[in-house]
């Protein structure tokens, strides 16, 4: 081979093994957005739980109260006409 061949060659390596790790520097920063946005994204999950957890506990509440108001209702409209003994 010659001189200039081999000096060419060596040029092309050098700006593979370049590019290379450009690549790998910029697949290094991708992997780190996707960690960071997976944490976002926990992040968000759990206060969506959260949030559903609360959610439910109201519900729970106002049903319970409205039974309860319905019940007492309904108790006291079956004994209203009971007469006094």
């Amino acid at each position: 081979m010659s001189q200039k061949t081999e000096t060419d060659l060596r040029e092309l390596k050098d700006l593979i093994n370049a590019l290379d790790k450009k690549i790998d520097l910029g697949f290094a920063e991708v992997k780190g957005e996707f960690k960071e946005v997976n944490a976002r994204l926990t992040l968000v999950e759990a206060s969506i739980t959260k949030l559903d957890g609360r959610l439910w506990g109201f519900i729970g509440l106002a049903l319970t109260v409205t039974l309860g108001s319905l019940l007492t209702v309904f108790i006291r409209f079956m004994f209203a006409n009971t007469p006094n003994i």
